[in-house]
């Protein structure tokens, strides 16, 4: 009998695109049943065939003990897994929410105003080192280019950098990342929601290139950050702020401010 012969790397290739494809479509299917229950409860709610508050005990009872087993369940898939599990769900989410809120927005307004922005950050997993204690991933800057200056605090887990540019133009600078473990480390970074000076949300996003970089110990990587000043989005003389969050040891975070004149 004839041995099968091994799929070639195209075959291989199309085998992994059906199954991520599967594997979205389920999760859409999911999320899709997920939403209409929602909306389902929510309608009882109102209606008063359900009890508000026997609701409201029951849903903080059922995320706490399935978060923690959800949790559980990631940590021993690995740490590395987790931490990009992570970065892609905040990733989508905010994408999500930005694009909604760019939509519903009424004509002759640019930004949605009166909503604030959420800047609190969950902490980040702590890398343990063999023979040390917890270590952050030194986040700084790399000094000021033609668009943008960056302010280092002494603190290693919190760099403030200024992007500088004009309406119609691009916002660009690069910062610098460190790894002072005794192992490389798969640093991650991720950029939060964009706003204005009243905290509104812009319809448009800070770009991280790469959002994932590995560092050798011992040795630095530049990453850079930019966005594209549309006269849709922004508005000569204003300030905008987000933050990068940056993982693959302790949390660091970067506080981004961009000047447009």
């Amino acid at each position: 009998m004839a041995e099968e012969e091994p799929p070639t790397t195209t075959a291989a290739a199309e085998q992994a695109l059906a199954r991520l494809a599967g594997l979205a479509r389920i999760a859409l299917q999911t999320q899709a049943s997920l939403a209409k229950q929602s909306v389902d409860l929510a309608r009882g709610t109102l209606s008063g065939d359900l009890d508000r508050t026997s609701a409201g005990r029951a849903y903080v009872e059922s995320v706490s003990r399935e978060g923690a087993r959800y949790w559980r369940a990631v940590g021993e898939l690995g740490v590395d897994y987790a931490t990009d599990l992570v970065a892609l769900g905040k990733s989508v989410s905010s994408t999500v929410m930005r694009e909604m809120a760019a939509a519903g927005r009424k004509p002759g307004t640019r930004h949605t105003s009166g909503t604030a922005a959420d800047h609190t950050h969950s902490s980040g997993h702590h890398v343990m080192p063999e023979g040390g204690g917890p270590q952050a991933p030194n986040a700084r800057t790399s000094g000021e280019s033609s668009s943008g200056v960056a302010d280092q605090e002494a603190s290693p887990r919190r760099v403030k950098v200024r992007l500088r540019g004009p309406v119609g133009g691009r916002a660009e600078g690069t910062i610098t990342v460190a790894n002072q473990h005794p192992r490389p480390r798969r640093i991650q970074l991720s950029a939060g929601d964009l706003v204005d000076s009243s905290g509104g949300l812009v319809g448009a996003a800070l770009a991280v290139s790469p959002a994932t970089v590995t560092v050798p110990s011992g040795k630095e990587r530049s990453v850079s950050l930019g966005v594209a000043l549309d006269d849709g989005s922004f508005s000569a003389g204003e300030r905008y702020s987000c933050t990068v969050d940056v993982t693959g040891g302790d949390e660091a975070t970067i506080e981004v401010t961009i000047e447009v004149s």
